[in-house]
């Protein structure tokens, strides 16, 4: 497996650049309030600020905060100007999915696990939808499994230190390290941890304040870390039970990268590692070969004497996907009510001027949207999400595209008859793994809808108990290349970004084939 060097890469990039240059609708069941529920420890208030996208993330596998902070970005570009025409938010919402194949409740049953979907409201405690919930748990710190997981959660890798040396984690919160893993005390923990590849610390670096950060371990100008499950029916700390949810199992690590160079401003990376959680285990007496069966496929993995043999269901052909609530727009032009209730120069926020598109180009694989209009020079501006890669990918791993009108309340009803909205867990799984007629795509300026936006991609290999794949993805920005109407002239700064976050992505995988071939690894 190919060793992905972001910072490497980055600083070669930027040797080489040298080089070169020497709606009107009320819909209120929109805007989403991250924690209105949620227990205490749930983080909704770190956000990307390095560059010029800033991100809001959160500990539970939601992106965005539903327009309702003017004191934080949602997916805002540019964040880093003066220039109000610039500042352009992208997306209220987005989350991720995942889904696969399970014995775990029906034999052969698809299931999927979201963090959220259209339709849902947090604010109203239902649940409903938000089925990640973060993942620290005191009474699970010498759990055999939780040593497993811990191995890979890179906020709690302590292994360096001695036995009973004592930390500070996120400036507050003191703790022992107990044979070289952290004894929690308090799920307080469980909250996003910040890294840094910034070291100076002088009054005349505009990035001083990262300074605070830096950690030889990071891997980009800001790194987000966080992890969170797919296991709880019922939100930790409360009595709120997650609706028609039926886990997978997954254990995710969610590590979102940002730079401030240039060429590298517009875009976020999200590097996401998600574990098929065990149900048991045992300790190999000898060198062993366990054979894991469900209705779709079987899994044989070797273990040695002394390994811990993991036991519980295998997931076949899973997918992972992103959903994403996109509306472009200017908040000072045409800002929601939780910005400016007597609205702006534009009027109030209008959810349905936008359109979508898809760039199917096999280097390219990125789906966008745009304000239909630009709104008089205050909208003019590309969001885009792209598919970077997969480790390890099955051999008919491909990436899929879907759009579809919020909720299917379109205001063309060809819209929503030719693009239905997934309602059920067979539903989600189908747009998961199904292609999109791209022909289709309407993208003639009278089609501006409140168009949901959706990629993803798999099959992914199939995951015995234990086991855990990689997939990373792009946030992409871009300002018009003029203002005339859409096509691949204007989308070029765009595109430009998409390749940029790419090229970070492959690292020394030049040829992004997920392998190393001769003359790459240099």
């Amino acid at each position: 497996m190919r060793k992905l060097k972001f910072r490497t890469q980055i600083l070669v990039i930027f040797l080489l650049m040298l080089l070169v240059t020497l709606c009107t609708s009320p819909l209120f069941a929109r805007y989403i309030k991250p924690g209105d529920h949620r227990i205490a420890v749930d983080d909704s208030w770190h956000f990307s600020n390095v560059g010029n996208l800033g991100l809001t993330v959160t500990n539970f596998g939601i992106l965005g905060h539903g327009y309702t902070n003017p004191d934080q970005p949602s997916c805002w570009y540019k964040l880093r100007t003066s220039l109000l025409q610039d500042q352009v938010e992208h997306f209220s919402y987005a989350g991720i999915w995942f889904g696969g194949i399970s014995d775990r409740y029906t034999q052969g049953q698809s299931l999927v696990s979201t963090a959220i979907y259209d339709g849902v409201r947090v604010s109203d405690n239902s649940g409903r939808g938000q089925e990640y919930t973060n993942s620290a748990s005191a009474s699970v710190k010498f759990d055999p499994i939780f040593v497993h997981l811990n191995k890979i959660d890179k906020r709690y890798d302590f292994s360096r230190l001695a036995t009973d040396s004592v930390i500070v984690f996120n400036g507050s919160h003191v703790a022992p390290i107990e044979n070289g893993y952290i004894n929690f005390g308090t799920t307080n923990w469980d909250t996003i941890v910040t890294r840094s590849t910034i070291r100076d610390a002088s009054v005349d670096n505009p990035y001083a304040d990262y300074a605070q950060y830096y950690d030889p371990t990071a891997t980009s100008h800001q790194d987000l870390i966080c992890s969170f499950v797919d296991t709880n029916t019922v939100v930790p700390g409360t009595g709120i039970t997650i609706p028609d949810h039926n886990p997978l199992g997954l254990h995710f690590v969610q590590e979102v990268y940002s730079w401030y160079d240039p060429f590298a401003d517009a875009f976020t990376i999200l590097n996401y590692t998600i574990t098929n959680i065990p149900r048991s285990w045992e300790f190999a007496q000898t060198d062993t070969i366990v054979t894991y069966i469900n209705e779709q496929s079987t899994i044989e993995v070797e273990y040695s004497e002394g390994d811990t043999i993991w036991h519980g269901d295998v997931i076949t052909a899973p997918h992972f996907g992103i959903w994403l609530d996109t509306s472009v727009g200017n908040m000072i032009y045409t800002p929601t009510s939780d910005y400016d209730p007597n609205g702006g120069p534009g009027g109030r926020w209008n959810w349905y001027d936008n359109i979508n598109d898809f760039d199917s180009t096999a280097s390219r694989d990125i789906g966008m949207q745009w304000d239909g209009d630009g709104d008089a020079g205050w909208a003019q501006s590309y969001v885009g999400v792209k598919m970077l890669g997969a480790e390890p990918r099955s051999d008919t791993y491909d990436v899929y595209y879907h759009q579809w009108p919020w909720t299917g309340s379109s205001q063309q009803m060809d819209h929503a008859a030719n693009f239905p909205m997934p309602v059920s867990e067979e539903d989600r799984y189908n747009v998961m793994t199904e292609h999109i007629s791209y022909g289709s795509i309407p993208t003639d300026p009278s089609d501006i809808d409140s168009w949901m936006l959706f990629l993803s991609c798999g099959p992914l290999p199939d995951m015995a108990p234990g086991q855990r794949v990689k997939v990373a993805m792009a946030i992409v920005a871009g300002k018009w290349n003029g203002s005339g109407p859409d096509n691949l002239e204007r989308r070029e700064n765009l595109y430009r970004n998409a390749d940029w976050a790419q090229v970070a992505y492959n690292g020394e995988d030049t040829n992004g084939n997920g392998v190393l071939d001769p003359g790459e690894d240099n």
